[in-house]
């Protein structure tokens, strides 16, 4: 196996720049994006933390944001049916803290707050090369051994 060959997912909490920063990187890498959460978990039958913890192997990032800025960059879209409420900030902070557990799990945490877009595309490039190479080199040693 190649670094090349290792799967790069992004994660986060909404507004922190997934789809954007995940267009990016992969156009620069020569990546597909796939950005179809509700249909992976309806074909798959589990959520999408059920998903990475027994299924998906490959670089797991996650994109990190202030809940202020996450409330910024979210107010007014009407694609966040869940902030579609009397109080968005505080959806946020109680939808946040059931899944910061998640979060915290990943290798890597890129904070995409008053970053340019172009610093965090990079860090996340050379971040998923670090860890994809240690990836690849634990699977052909896994593989070497037979196991």
């Amino acid at each position: 196996m190649q670094s090349r060959d290792v799967n790069l997912y992004l994660v986060g909490f909404m507004g922190t720049g997934k789809t954007t920063i995940g267009r990016a990187v992969a156009h620069r890498m020569g990546f597909a994006l796939l950005d179809s959460d509700h249909e992976i978990e309806r074909k798959q039958g589990k959520t999408i933390p059920q998903i990475f913890a027994s299924d998906e192997k490959g670089v797991v990032i996650c994109l990190h944001a202030s809940l202020d800025t996450i409330l910024r960059r979210t107010q007014g879209n009407k694609n966040r049916p869940l902030l579609d409420v009397e109080d968005p900030m505080e959806r946020i902070r109680t939808l946040y803290a059931v899944r910061e557990p998640i979060y915290n799990k990943a290798g890597t945490v890129i904070l995409t707050d008053g970053r340019p877009m172009l610093d965090i595309v990079q860090h996340v490039m050379r971040a998923y090369r670090r860890e994809a190479a240690e990836f690849a080199r634990a699977a052909a040693a896994k593989a070497k051994h037979g196991r």
